[in-house]
């Protein structure tokens, strides 16, 4: 999304930006990820369309999923100067 922010109409741009926090919607999928879950107490992720277990050591391995949620928050390119600190001080 944001390799294409330069060809993004600046009213569209602002939208998913201001209007409907597109980025900051991508927080709670951190925060509890749909592609985790335990189960028989033990961990499983969604890895290559189907559950897998994972072993207490690999807990903290990103997954495709993981890593897609956070190079999205990260690539924040060209939006960082429409974000305020008051924007979230509300």
């Amino acid at each position: 999304m944001s390799d294409y922010l330069n060809v993004l109409p600046l009213a569209l741009l602002t939208r998913m930006v201001r209007t409907n926090d597109t980025l900051m919607a991508l927080v709670p999928l951190l925060e509890d990820p749909p592609w985790v879950r335990r189960r028989n107490k033990k961990t499983e992720k969604f890895i290559g369309n189907v559950w897998t277990a994972v072993e207490p050591r690999d807990r903290l391995r990103l997954t495709q999923h993981d890593a897609q949620v956070r190079s999205k928050l990260a690539s924040v390119n060209g939006c960082d100067s429409l974000y305020t600190h008051a924007a979230f001080s509300t």
